[in-house]
């Protein structure tokens, strides 16, 4: 009786969750022409579609992996979750967009599988124990994979659905927060079979320090050498480099302007180089920051020509110099200074608007050389020159917008390079996040924040991110959700946080709503 109850209890649950999703998504599109043949569970593709995720309800509710596809293996899917035998009919079919937002849902409980399991695996994984943050256990005879939960306080906190035949799990970056504990639960798994018991929790262990730091100066140029500080600071934990020892490379850009110090943040990343920004009044504290921490045979690689930064300010020091007569020629200087210097000829491309910063900011904290364009004007004869010399045809990622960067110029590139992707979101903020999902993969523990709306706090910070592996994601008062649901959505906590610039760029508030914190100092 107790378990017909919690059957109708979830029925009714379940059909609640759907009428929300269907008014949510006002029914417009629509998932159409749902069928089940065979195995076989398709339906027609929604436009604007990016994800499905179909649910299944019978014995128990069973939420299918997300797919690209419009077509699912149902045996497979529900072996996958370890399902119980029984009839399962389709509730619902969410569709998603690109940034995640619900579009449409869909659903046909008029079809029925009639899932038949191979068995219950029966054996428990036992002696589970914490080494660190990896957790471990010892095999269950009957499973060729596990299923692990993470839970904190008590409360779960992540599920990772499949795992490998490994009986280890490195759960870094779950179990952070040190006002938490966390232990874990193992259950066996094996593809076709009900999913084994879940065993008991083990023992606890306290979460990880979270590390959240702010890099500022009074002013645009002091924050450019704190951020070089951390700079070298992580640079000695990462390479393992003493920090007596000295670097080979820095770059110097005018922090008047932004295109020539963005278009050449490829170039710092890829020698593992700070970027300081300069001006007449700083001149001396750049340059005498630059005598302590270069090595005697060091090179300042200068963004820009000398109308921005005078060869006096740097007087002493190993220079070498990229510039032209405008932005566009100053991106082409430096990027074929940087095919000799690293010795090839580029074979992937960035493309962003230099009309703008925010795209090619939030790009700053990738090693792939950036083409800066105009899209009023089109590929310059020199950019077609260029691209026409390269030996291979390059792959070419487009950042933005057709706003940002026209049709007209995708189109123009593809006679030059294989254009992959436009990767863009529907503000500067979500296409922060895009390019932080496409280039980074899933969302990472460590992270960078800039402002959006200006660009000289966060000008500098891509070489500390690129160092980290880590995006720079952008953020404003109001702005925040994007980059929160990078985190939330895998339930990442964030290990260590920079803010680039004081609390006037990126308030303490928006830092802690975007890193899903209480508080952030």
């Amino acid at each position: 009786m107790k378990r017909l109850i919690k059957l109708v209890l979830c029925f009714v649950m379940l059909v609640s969750v759907v009428s929300f999703g269907s008014s949510k998504a006002e029914a417009e599109p629509a998932v159409t022409n749902i069928q089940i043949n065979g195995d076989t569970l398709s339906w027609d593709p929604v436009e604007g579609a990016t994800t499905y995720e179909v649910v299944m309800f019978g014995i128990q509710s069973v939420e299918f992996p997300e797919t690209v596809d419009t077509s699912i293996n149902i045996p497979e899917n529900l072996g996958y979750k370890g399902a119980k035998t029984g009839n399962y009919q389709v509730w619902r079919i969410d569709v998603r967009d690109e940034d995640g937002v619900l579009i449409a849902t869909g659903g046909d409980n008029s079809l029925t599988y009639s899932y038949t399991a191979k068995g219950t695996l029966s054996g428990v994984p036992a002696n589970l124990r914490w080494e660190g943050t990896t957790a471990y256990w010892d095999p269950s005879s009957d499973a060729d994979s596990y299923v692990v939960k993470i839970y904190r306080g008590g409360v779960l906190w992540h599920e990772e659905r499949t795992v490998t035949p490994a009986t280890m799990y490195n759960a870094e970056k779950y179990v952070l927060g040190e006002n938490f504990s966390f232990s874990f639960t193992v259950a066996g798994r094996r593809i076709g079979y009900v999913d084994g018991p879940e065993s008991d929790h083990s023992s606890a262990i306290r979460g990880q320090k979270q590390i959240f730091k702010r890099l500022s100066g009074p002013s645009r140029y002091d924050t450019s050498i704190a951020v070089a500080e951390e700079f070298k600071s992580v640079l000695d934990e990462k390479m393992g480099i003493g920090a007596k020892e000295k670097l080979d490379a820095i770059f110097v850009a005018t922090g008047t302007k932004y295109p020539d110090a963005l278009s050449g943040s490829f170039f710092a990343n890829s020698l593992n180089a700070p970027l300081l920004m300069i001006n007449e009044k700083n001149a001396p504290k750049i340059t005498d920051y630059i005598r302590n921490h270069l090595a005697p045979d060091g090179t300042v690689f200068v963004l820009g020509g000398t109308g921005v930064v005078p060869d006096e300010w740097l007087t002493g020091l190993n220079i070498r110099r990229m510039s032209g007569p405008n932005r566009y020629e100053t991106n082409l200087s430096i990027l074929r200074t940087y095919e000799d210097v690293i010795g090839f000829q580029p074979s992937t491309f960035v493309v962003c608007t230099g009309e703008a910063f925010a795209d090619a900011l939030s790009c700053s904290a990738l090693d792939i050389p950036m083409l800066l364009v105009n899209s009023k004007k089109g590929l310059t004869d020199n950019q077609k020159a260029y691209l026409s010399s390269l030996d291979i045809k390059p792959w070419i990622y487009i950042i933005g917008g057709e706003g940002a960067v026209s049709a007209e110029i995708e189109a123009d590139l593809s006679n030059y390079g294989e254009v992959q992707d436009r990767v863009a979101g529907k503000d500067r903020y979500k296409t922060s996040v895009k390019i932080a999902r496409y280039f980074f993969g899933p969302a990472r523990n460590e992270a960078v924040l800039a402002t959006g709306k200006d660009y000289p706090d966060g000008l500098c910070a891509g070489p500390l991110a690129n160092l980290l592996y880590a995006p720079v994601l952008l953020v404003a008062d109001g702005k925040t959700e994007a980059v929160s649901n990078y985190f939330g959505k895998e339930q990442v906590v964030v290990k260590r946080g920079y803010i680039a610039g004081g609390t006037g760029a990126v308030s303490s508030a928006v830092a802690a709503a975007a890193f899903n914190e209480v508080s952030v100092e």
